[in-house]
């Protein structure tokens, strides 16, 4: 048992009187939180909540023991804000991981409003598709889209969620006809993602479709691109796609059967525990999420 976290973890459950909240407010699922708080009391030998179906509360004992550790792990994160503060304001350089197309299309057209908030904060932003553990200390957050997971140690937070668009663009549209069923897609060129050619869009409530691409490729931007040239339809993220629809580059076909994909619709921020009263973390959270208040992404 961490011994340390599991005083956090039931200062926090003390605070948010439920093991769920708990749990959202350290980015752990609540089993974790009531895993930690339970071998703290065993290693107490006292019961420091009283639990229900509604909700949890302190005992006599339990209160005397918030009321104590609750100025040690004050202290304790003082230390620790006081350590890391340093090291960046020394260092002057932030690091965060992003996607590489979502840090293209989406981050980068903010990032002049950013430094010019934050003159005293060198960015570094890493292009990377692939997982990084922000445990390692190669970055100091990261930014990914997908599912949502809690881990131990870690703060993990949803900032917003996309939908799945098919689009075209005018030019095909006038030579091939419009589409008023996703059935017509079958008589259609499709740009798919992959190798194989072949795909299921994932369209509106549980309906979905099989088309085979006449292009496909591994890179969204290639097939956005492909898809303005006129070569065929496309189903891609709103936020890759928005600017070039407000454009008319591209129009949004079959809107009623757009797919706001769970969980792998989503964008997440995920740093270190001991970052959340950085300075850093807040002003980058910030930018994220004036980024997506202007990228159809439905925020929360």
């Amino acid at each position: 048992m961490d011994k340390l976290m599991a005083m956090r973890t039931f200062l926090a459950t003390a605070e948010q009187g439920s093991f769920t909240a708990a749990g959202r407010l350290l980015g752990v699922s609540s089993s974790t939180v009531i895993r930690d708080v339970s071998a703290l009391e065993a290693s107490l030998g006292a019961a420091l909540l009283d639990r229900s179906t509604r909700c949890v509360a302190l005992t006599q004992v339990g209160a005397k023991y918030r009321d104590c550790i609750k100025k040690i792990v004050s202290a304790i994160d003082m230390a620790d804000f006081e350590v890391v503060r340093g090291t960046l304001s020394c260092n002057r350089r932030f690091r965060v991981n992003v996607p590489i197309h979502l840090g293209r299309k989406l981050i980068l057209p903010h990032i002049q409003k950013f430094m010019e908030r934050n003159k005293d904060i060198s960015l570094c932003m890493v292009s990377d598709d692939g997982v990084v553990d922000v445990r390692d200390n190669t970055v100091d957050l990261r930014v990914f889209v997908g599912q949502c997971t809690s881990t131990v140690g870690l703060i993990t937070r949803t900032l917003g969620y996309f939908e799945y668009c098919l689009v075209a663009s005018p030019g095909y549209l006038a030579r091939h006809g419009r589409l008023e069923h996703p059935e017509q897609l079958a008589g259609h060129a499709c740009l798919t993602e992959g190798e194989n050619g072949h795909a299921r869009w994932l369209l509106s409530g549980d309906s979905s479709v099989s088309v085979h691409g006449v292009f496909s490729s591994n890179d969204p931007e290639i097939l956005r691109k492909a898809a303005i040239s006129g070569v065929g339809v496309a189903f891609l993220p709103s936020w890759l796609v928005h600017e070039d629809v407000w454009a008319n580059r591209l129009i949004s076909i079959l809107p009623l059967f757009t797919s706001r994909v769970p969980n792998g619709g989503s964008i997440n921020i995920e740093y270190p525990l001991k970052y959340r009263r950085s300075l850093h973390v807040r002003e980058f959270i910030k930018l994220m999420q004036e980024a997506l208040d202007v990228s159809c992404v439905y925020t929360r």
